[in-house]
């Protein structure tokens, strides 16, 4: 007996609470691929879950440093002194664990005096719920009323303060802080390159005014498709995108997006011919095309055409200057989108070997 469509896909409600379980700065990964399941509701939870897990199991890696968990235990092994040894340290080993969570949580971000609030009241409130629970499963690790309210205040006053001051005005995420700079910078310079040709082509139509109707249009938009024709044809997939790859609890998550954002900067997908790629082609016919108004104007004065007397040759010099500077700014801006985009494939093959060695075993 088959399952009725009517059933299949999840539920609205499940989604919603697995986003919001997921951390922060993952849950624009996590939000396609849970939407693309189409289980039923218990599959999808299971799935669910299984995918939080893998997220917060390498956030939780990733946000690990020895310093400062060396640091918070001291301070809080310092602000419950003078308790029992023994239900000490199974107080600090749940504190410890809990804000290994929290920084899977807050993975990537910076420390900030904002962030001590919410951190203080969280250690203070989670040092009660976890006496609250020994003394209902293990009453024999359960410290004395008095020490607990010193640990718990003493705790919420100097751990916050400690874990602010150690990631003060630095990521959490130190390796990829380069690399993360590198592709917001190549994606400015793609930006402002191409409005710069925008600008070109405007002014060009007005140093050259035009005799036939509808020229400016063709002249202003030709660019910009011939400019969307040369993305398009480095790019093994229309969307210029990494396919995403199944969900796995032996899988780096931040593997897929290291793909796609290297998939989707100027930096051909397909390896070189001996044939010259097409995109090539149209990035020389962009070129062509701001530069056409000046070949118009030229022609029209050693034509003796009547128009080339309206004709401002100022700014025509100006521009000629301008696409020569495109086309070596261009010639940088390419290599910088590739060297970008080599090092994230880099980031993502170096990231696949772990991945491998979970699934063997």
């Amino acid at each position: 007996m088959g399952i009725p469509t009517g059933k299949i896909g999840p539920r609205k409600w499940i989604r919603f609470l697995a986003e919001r379980l997921t951390p922060r700065y993952q849950r624009d990964f996590i939000a396609g691929d849970l939407e693309a399941l189409a289980l039923v509701p218990r599959l999808y939870a299971w799935r669910a879950v299984k995918a939080i897990a893998c997220i917060i199991k390498y956030q939780m890696i990733a946000s690990f440093d020895v310093w400062l968990v060396t640091g918070e235990a001291s301070l809080f092994w310092i602000a419950i002194a003078g308790s029992p040894f023994l239900p000490s340290m199974v107080l600090l080993m749940l504190v410890l664990a809990a804000l290994r969570v929290r920084d899977a949580y807050i993975y990537s971000a910076e420390g900030s005096p904002g962030a001590m609030a919410p951190e203080a009241g969280g250690i203070a409130i989670f040092v009660f719920l976890a006496e609250t629970a020994l003394g209902w499963i293990a009453p024999s690790l359960v410290l004395p009323a008095e020490r607990m309210i010193q640990g718990a205040v003493i705790g919420a006053v100097t751990l916050p303060a400690w874990r602010m001051i150690f990631r003060k005005g630095e990521p959490l995420d130190k390796r990829p802080r380069e690399l993360q700079e590198s592709l917001v910078a190549a994606w400015h310079m793609n930006l402002l390159w191409a409005a710069a040709g925008v600008v070109l082509s405007l002014t060009n139509a007005a140093a050259v005014p035009e005799i036939i109707h509808g020229r400016d249009f063709l002249l202003g938009g030709l660019p910009v498709v011939l400019l969307c024709a040369a993305y398009r044809l480095q790019k093994d997939h229309f969307t210029g995108m990494h396919p995403r790859a199944p969900l796995s609890l032996f899988r780096d998550p931040r593997k897929d997006e290291w793909l796609r954002q290297s998939a989707m900067l100027w930096f051909p997908d397909r390896r070189k011919s001996s044939k010259l790629p097409g995109y090539v082609y149209a990035e020389v016919l962009y070129f062509a095309v701001l530069v056409l108004p000046a070949g118009l104007a030229a022609w029209r004065w050693i034509s003796g055409d009547a128009s080339a007397a309206q004709v401002d040759w100022l700014q025509l010099a100006i521009n000629a200057g301008a696409v020569a500077a495109l086309a070596a700014l261009w010639i940088r801006i390419k290599r910088l989108n590739r060297q970008t985009a080599l090092a994230l494939r880099e980031r993502a093959e170096r990231a696949q070997a772990p991945d491998s060695r979970g699934q063997n075993e």
